[in-house]
């Protein structure tokens, strides 16, 4: 599974963790994360989207309160 490549505007009106949130929300649609499967680390997406993991913590678990992902400690976060 990829992230794909998704020119984030650090100079945008939107913060950066919306733009993730958007983004991986997006991807979320476009099942190329479908329900029940698990997304690729932390560490894995945060490089891919050229953010800190501290920003895409702050992604995941606005999608989380949204009740889109799942996390599960020690085993990721899941769709």
């Amino acid at each position: 599974m990829s992230v794909g490549v998704h020119p984030l505007d650090r100079g945008g009106p939107d913060p950066l963790f919306q733009q993730v949130r958007d983004h991986l929300l997006d991807l979320i649609r476009k099942q190329v994360y479908e329900p029940g499967r698990r997304l690729p680390s932390e560490r894995v997406l945060a490089k891919s989207l050229s953010v800190s993991r501290l920003t895409l913590r702050v992604a995941l678990n606005s999608l989380a309160d949204e009740g889109v992902l799942q996390s599960s400690v020690g085993r990721g976060w899941f769709v």
